[in-house]
């Protein structure tokens, strides 16, 4: 222990972060170093530029990667920086990773062929260089992409829409929690025990941010008004340990948080993409699963009522009265009535609260979206997509009662609707407001 004095002496001598990394584009990269004294720099690659090579006691320091070569795949090397007068170094390990898209790179999967276009944008968070240049996260969304069109009514009205990735670069992969810490694009936390349901929660400003800086969407205040709400942001964090999870917003807008998972159907990758994305996050639909044996308290009646007076949670009815449903039509609907009624049980609560078919993907069972689903999510599209929607020529006379491809279920109603939902099941969509997301990160970093 003769040495503790010494190493206490430059305890303070440490690069921050100590590694970076970067695609094959030109990026910078703030990098803080703690200094007792003057330091200088005493190696670096040709390939980067710093704004500053030496200084005294802590400094912010730019390094600059200069743009891959198109014959080079990877390079890295070592910034090192020397205490003067000492031989005490620190460092900071960099790496490049050459690949066929650029960082914050706006890549399209698909083009609409009919109105005008819908957009629906994948953006990655905890994804680094070298888990992007694999290939992993394209083919991910890709995946995701062919998902989200698996179920009716979405895999005929698949010509409506654009799909894009965003190749957003975090310098770690993973999310931050309280155990641990993760330096990522867009700062996906999972606050478990502090007081907030858990469930993966990503800075929504930089997000919207960083989506209008690259489209030019603009987003509001109200209800409405810009058009980030037009738009379906899906968020894939790199981490298969936790569940789906939707967030709401007061100008009408929406991300859908949908990690990949190796579980099954319906918590794995397609259950969550189908059940977030496409029922909550594009159809404004809410939850018809029962996770509590008691009538629906008052709060959330009144919730399912406000999210309907704006046209959303048509799937579900705080009234028991069949003329009184959204779907009353189609209860004597001789196309329908066979398995279109009333039934008890949604949103979470045994009774006081009603759902239109005894399942559905929105049940957390089955790759199938009821009907008053589908032929509210048709109208959606249609209305997005700026053409004249006829209720007979786009719904009912191409309706179709057939589930999706994903999966293999013998009946609608295998599942047990007064069992509590899996572990990893979905959480029910939250309304988030302005300025809660930093109030939780700073309660986690604590």
């Amino acid at each position: 222990w003769k040495e503790f004095t010494r190493i206490s002496e430059y305890r303070n001598f440490v690069c921050r972060p100590a590694m970076a990394n970067a695609l094959s584009n030109s990026r910078e990269q703030k990098l803080v170093l703690n200094a007792d004294g003057d330091w200088k720099v005493t190696h670096k690659p040709d390939w980067v530029t710093l704004s500053q090579t030496h200084g005294s006691l802590k400094s912010e320091i730019i390094a600059t990667f200069a743009n891959m070569p198109s014959n080079i795949s990877f390079r890295d090397d070592y910034i090192v920086f020397q205490l003067e007068g000492t031989d005490v170094e620190t460092s900071c390990y960099l790496s490049q990773y050459g690949y066929e898209y650029q960082e914050d790179q706006i890549v399209q999967l698909q083009k609409h062929k009919k109105g005008n276009g819908i957009s629906i944008y994948f953006v990655g968070d905890g994804w680094d260089a070298s888990s992007i240049a694999s290939g992993s996260y394209i083919d991910l969304c890709r995946s995701n992409m062919e998902h989200f069109f698996g179920l009716p009514p979405y895999d005929r009205l698949r010509d409506y829409f654009d799909v894009y990735a965003c190749v957003a670069l975090s310098q770690e992969t993973g999310v931050t929690t309280m155990n641990v810490s993760r330096d990522t694009k867009f700062q996906t936390i999972y606050p478990s025990g502090i007081g907030y349901t858990p469930a993966l929660i990503p800075n929504d400003e930089a997000i919207f941010s960083y989506l209008s800086n690259l489209t030019g969407m603009q987003t509001a205040n109200r209800l409405c008004e810009g058009d980030m709400w037009k738009s379906l942001i899906i968020l894939i964090p790199n981490t298969t340990e936790y569940s789906g999870i939707t967030y709401y917003y007061n100008d009408g807008s929406t991300i859908s948080v949908c990690p990949p998972s190796d579980r099954i159907y319906p918590n794995d990758t397609r259950g969550t993409i189908q059940h977030e994305a496409g029922g909550h996050g594009f159809g404004k639909l809410a939850d018809e699963s029962i996770t509590k044996n008691q009538y629906i308290l008052s709060c959330n009646k009144s919730e399912i009522e406000n999210y309907q007076n704006i046209g959303w949670y048509i799937n579900i009815s705080t009234n028991g009265v069949s003329k009184n449903v959204s779907w009353s039509d189609m209860i004597f609907d001789s196309r329908y009535s066979s398995y279109v009624d009333i039934f008890e049980g949604g949103y979470g609560y045994t009774r006081g609260v009603w759902r239109p078919e005894e399942n559905s993907c929105m049940n957390n069972a089955i790759p199938y979206y009821n009907a008053i689903s589908r032929l509210d999510i048709t109208r959606r599209v249609f209305d997005l997509a700026g053409v004249d929607f006829n209720i007979d020529r786009d719904f009912y006379n191409v309706d179709t009662y057939e589930w999706g491809s994903t999966g293999s279920y013998s009946t609608r109603s295998s599942f047990s609707f007064k069992n509590p939902e899996p572990i990893h099941s979905h959480n029910a969509p939250v309304l988030m407001k302005q300025g809660q997301y930093k109030q939780i990160f700073d309660k986690i970093k604590k």
